[in-house]
């Protein structure tokens, strides 16, 4: 049986879910663009800071939830409406929805730089202000989302596949030829593998990748 899964800020990434899980899932997208490059299963285009009132024709229940944000602009104010803002209305849309499981999307920002490998017990970057807007915006789903399961993957460095970059195949390269030591270059993540990932998780496989 297919998963019902309602994607919120549905982009790039839900576009390729939806490209690759059209046998697993019923997705319905929800998203501040007009326009994605693959239309899902239902979509609605809302502008959650100026019409967070419109009523859309949703499920009373899903098997997950996924959520990506993005910053308004690249400055503090961005990122606190973008991130901050823009959870704690998201929250309120879903606050009578609930969900098997929710995903949401963030990102390594929240840690210091490092020439050790990051993870979870690596050291949180207090002083940035993006960092700041993304853990309060974790927070913020921690709390006000409906799930039995609540996932937060903090990925990093995303790119086409599609879109080469020299630089990054070089280093690919001289890595595999063990010229060059393991950079911060490399804490990069194909948009593909990323959906793939989503997918897995949506469609509760044990293997993420």
């Amino acid at each position: 049986m297919k998963k019902n899964i309602l994607f919120i800020g549905y982009g790039d990434l839900g576009s390729r879910l939806a490209s690759i899980g059209q046998d697993d899932l019923v997705i319905t997208g929800i998203s501040r663009s007009l326009k994605p490059p693959v239309v899902p299963d239902q979509y609605h285009s809302l502008d959650w800071f100026n019409n967070s009132a419109q009523k859309v024709d949703l499920l009373k229940n899903y098997d997950c939830l996924v959520i990506t944000l993005t910053p308004t602009s690249f400055d503090k104010a961005g990122y606190e409406k973008g991130y901050e803002e823009g959870m704690r209305l998201i929250s309120k849309l879903v606050e009578n929805i609930s969900f098997k499981k929710s995903l949401l999307i963030s990102s390594t920002r929240v840690y210091k730089d490092s020439k050790e490998p990051i993870n979870e017990l690596s050291n949180i970057n207090s002083e940035d202000f993006r960092a700041k807007s993304l853990l309060e915006s974790e927070a913020i789903y921690s709390k006000g989302i409906n799930s039995q399961q609540k996932t937060i993957f903090r990925l990093s460095g995303l790119y086409d596949p599609k879109m080469k970059d020299k630089l990054f195949d070089k280093q690919i390269d001289e890595f595999q030829n063990k010229l060059i030591p393991i950079s911060a270059n490399f804490n990069r993540l194909s948009r593909d593998k990323a959906a793939k990932v989503i997918m897995n998780f949506c469609i509760n496989k044990t293997d993420l990748l």
